[in-house]
């Protein structure tokens, strides 16, 4: 449990990876999985430990235009929610929940954002939005359309993006990809052009994976928190280089953490019935705070789910948000909090985003805050 490593270079076979990559150019090849860095296991349960958070306001679905789960959310350096829907313009709402803007046209030319893939509010009061083959810039208090560009090859299926150092971007893609990787990273340049596909860690099945930027304190590029859904417990974080390199793995095993046991119990995968099977947990987001803590949030069935009808899938009551906090040199485990509702994503330094519908199926997005020490 100590933090021997917090300061060690990095691992030997990442050196070899940097010399070879430099002897051979950046091909658009498949790095292969390197040997993990320091190995860290959080505690099950922690002591003391934050483990409430304050609705800090909710977005109602009867009387804003929001309809159904949105594809997802971030904020802005003003502290703006922005909210997205794959064929609609973006939502931007106030620290109240009032609707404040709405940012691009549905379309596919200059300034015109749909299918919206996912979307970067930088700290240069900037928003990148990812529509399909182009990227739109907006800026500005009024969200000022600023320039398009069109990504030669670009990662149309694109579940989570982050800017990186250099105007290099990695991806999550909900397209298979044509390598061995089950659910790879795709590192593109600033042009989109593939770069490489990591995979450090190999999995029976394609696993749930989020992507977040790493402190460059650290010597390193991004976290990856990721799960399984099959014979596994827990989650696990870890800290990547851009060649595949894994300076710090973080392990998680919760006692609230429910995967499938047996191939037999997978009623619902891939099934035609009107119920839904008992959903395993799964991390859905990943974010490094101004102090290098890791927040990690994740979605988990309730104790009650028998069997739930497929449109109502997000009913209230039926699935859990659970944000966990760690502090990843020592590896202590700072807050663990659960809330009502599927998780959207992690907004800031202590906010969280989850969304549920009532019984009637109106849908309704709550903003939530933590206050840690």
């Amino acid at each position: 449990m100590g933090d021997t490593a917090a300061v060690a270079g990095p691992p030997t076979s990442a050196i070899i990876s940097l010399l070879l990559a430099l002897h051979l150019g950046s091909a658009a090849a498949p790095v292969a999985a390197q040997p993990p860095g320091p190995v860290i296991t959080v505690p099950t349960t922690c002591a003391p430990c934050v483990t409430r958070a304050a609705l800090q306001y909710t977005i109602r679905g009867t009387d804003t235009p929001i309809e159904g789960r949105p594809r997802g959310v971030t904020a802005d350096m003003r502290g703006r929610l922005i909210v997205w829907y794959s064929q609609r313009p973006l939502f931007v709402f106030d620290s109240s929940g009032r609707l404040a803007a709405r940012v691009g046209k549905v379309g596919m030319g200059p300034g015109e954002i749909t299918p919206v893939r996912w979307v970067i509010a930088g700290r240069d009061d900037t928003v990148h939005v990812f529509a399909g083959t182009r990227i739109n810039v907006f800026a500005g208090g009024d969200f000022r359309h600023v320039r398009s560009t069109i990504e030669r090859s670009p990662e149309a299926g694109s579940t989570n993006v982050i800017r990186l150092p250099g105007g290099k971007t990695a991806r999550l893609s909900n397209i298979v990809a044509q390598s061995e990787a089950l659910n790879p990273i795709f590192l593109r340049d600033r042009n989109g052009q593939l770069v490489r596909e990591l995979d450090p860690t190999k999995w029976e099945y394609r696993p749930s994976r989020a992507l977040a930027l790493a402190d460059p304190s650290w010597h390193a590029a991004l976290w990856m928190a990721e799960s399984s859904f099959l014979r596994t417990e827990g989650y696990r974080v870890l800290l990547l280089d851009t060649l595949g390199g894994v300076w710090r793995t973080v392990r998680r095993n919760p006692d609230w953490w429910e995967s499938m046991k047996r191939i037999p119990d997978m009623r619902g995968l891939g099934s035609m019935a009107d119920t839904l099977g008992r959903r395993a947990a799964g991390v859905q987001g990943v974010r490094e705070d101004s102090r290098r803590r890791v927040h990690v949030l994740s979605r988990v069935t309730s104790p009650d789910w028998k069997a739930v009808r497929a449109d109502e899938e997000y009913r209230e009551g039926n699935l859990i948000s659970v944000l966990e906090v760690i502090e990843p040199r020592a590896g202590r485990l700072l807050a663990s909090v659960r809330v009502v509702g599927a998780p959207l994503g992690i907004i800031s330094d202590n906010q969280f985003v989850t969304y549920r519908e009532d019984r009637d199926g109106y849908p309704y997005i709550d903003v939530w805050r933590i206050s840690l020490p």
